[in-house]
């Protein structure tokens, strides 16, 4: 985990991990397009790893035990849930998840258990970067409007393997997901470290 000031907020995504075969085949789609395409965005599974965000907002690591406890909390409420991928019907370069109720529940109930901590106003410097990285405004826009274009009844589930609107040859996939994760974000909202891992409820 990289050193925070804590009284700074951060941009943050809280996010289900994927499993590894899962994460494979995200990584290995976003090869496939940065060589077909100028592609800014690359994943792997150490510092840009693919998932699907649950919720994204800034948050101030002097809050952190009350953030920890509301996703712990959130997180014992569901069990491990068997999501698919289904056809992209979006723009967007994305492996598009099947959206099961468990699926929109759990994205409701993190937006509404951290609303108390959750801020908008959103800068440059929340953002991680490496040394001498630019962070477009996109990525700024993408975290200042998710609670109005991407939440709630604009909730589309997602795994993000790439920037524009490249198309992504896609087969239907089931996987399971085990883990909800809270991490920092980077440019084009990349999970560029994760702070806490929480397990979902085993049993269905």
């Amino acid at each position: 985990m990289v050193e925070e000031n804590v009284n700074q907020d951060i941009a943050c995504g809280i996010v289900l991990l994927l499993p590894t075969t899962m994460t494979e085949r995200a990584i290995e789609a976003n090869r496939v397009l940065s060589t077909q395409n100028a592609n800014p965005l690359t994943l792997n599974a150490t510092d840009r790893i693919p998932h699907i965000t649950l919720g994204v907002g800034c948050l101030n690591m002097l809050d952190m035990p009350q953030i920890d406890g509301t996703l712990s909390h959130i997180s014992k409420q569901f069990a491990a849930m068997h999501l698919a991928t289904v056809p992209n019907t979006t723009p967007h370069a994305w492996f598009m998840i099947k959206k099961i109720k468990r699926l929109q529940f759990l994205h409701e109930a993190v937006m509404t258990g951290l609303l108390p901590y959750f801020s908008y106003n959103v800068t440059g410097d929340m953002i991680y970067r490496d040394q001498g990285e630019e962070i477009y405004d996109g990525t700024l826009e993408f975290i200042r409007t998710y609670p109005m274009a991407s939440s709630f009844e604009d909730y589309a589930p997602h795994i993000t393997v790439g920037s524009g609107d490249a198309v992504v040859p896609q087969e239907t996939v089931e996987f399971t997901v085990t883990k909800v994760g809270l991490g920092r974000l980077g440019c084009h909202g990349t999970l560029r470290t994760i702070i806490r891992t929480y397990d979902l409820a085993r049993g269905e």
